[in-house]
């Protein structure tokens, strides 16, 4: 993370041109960056490909699968009303192991999305499950994260970058380096508590419950 900060603060612009500039030329790196910066939203071609090349570096380097992924939405208007999200869960989803703790007719969803407020009708048809949240005034509006458990992370903030006021753009990291990974999830497992309502009906302590497993 040392080359996206000045001094002890990550910057914004350093992601910015980390994630514009440094990979601009069409040449493949002959190793891949355990971290990288990404700009713009993960549903973009570039982006896109990051996410599959990292879960499938991810997956050639660690034998665990873990059994579901978790997104904590960002709170924007019409986030994922795009034919790309189903199809990169989906992606996700090749990559998970199976759950050999749970029966045929109780199988654990493959993918959550932690959403503020009442969720759209995209977001419900493309999760497995949609866990909603009404009083999330401690997390930031802006904040994006995507976890594979122990494969992949991404964490973006929406916001305007080096200006008071412009067009949010979605900046951060995705990674498969272990210790950011860590680091990543713990920021998770403390937004999820402010997310208490299933779609499925299951109470609250079922979803703890639930919640808890998928970051294992």
């Amino acid at each position: 993370m040392a080359s996206f900060a000045r001094g002890s603060e990550i910057s914004p612009s350093l992601l910015l041109r980390g994630g514009t500039g440094a990979k601009s030329s069409t040449e493949i790196p002959s190793v891949p960056a355990l971290t990288d910066a990404v700009v713009g939203s993960l549903f973009t071609n570039a982006n896109f490909r990051k996410v599959t090349d990292a879960l499938r570096n991810a997956a050639d380097l660690r034998k665990a699968r873990p059994s579901s992924c978790v997104w904590l939405l960002p709170q924007i208007s019409v986030w994922g009303a795009t034919r790309v999200l189903p199809v990169m869960l989906d992606q996700i989803n090749d990559r998970l192991g199976a759950d050999d703790q749970q029966g045929p007719d109780n199988e654990r969803p493959r993918s959550i999305a932690l959403v503020a407020g009442r969720p759209l009708n995209h977001l419900r048809e493309a999760f497995d499950l949609v866990v909603s949240g009404h009083d999330v005034a401690g997390i930031p509006p802006g904040l994006e994260i995507l976890l594979v458990p122990g494969l992949i992370a991404a964490i973006s903030i929406h916001l305007p970058v080096e200006a008071a006021h412009s067009f949010p753009v979605p900046v951060g990291i995705l990674t498969f380096d272990d210790q950011v990974i860590e680091r990543i999830q713990s920021v998770l497992q403390e937004c999820s508590r402010y997310y208490t309502v299933a779609d499925n009906g299951m109470n609250l302590t079922e979803l703890r419950t639930l919640l808890d497993r998928s970051f294992d």
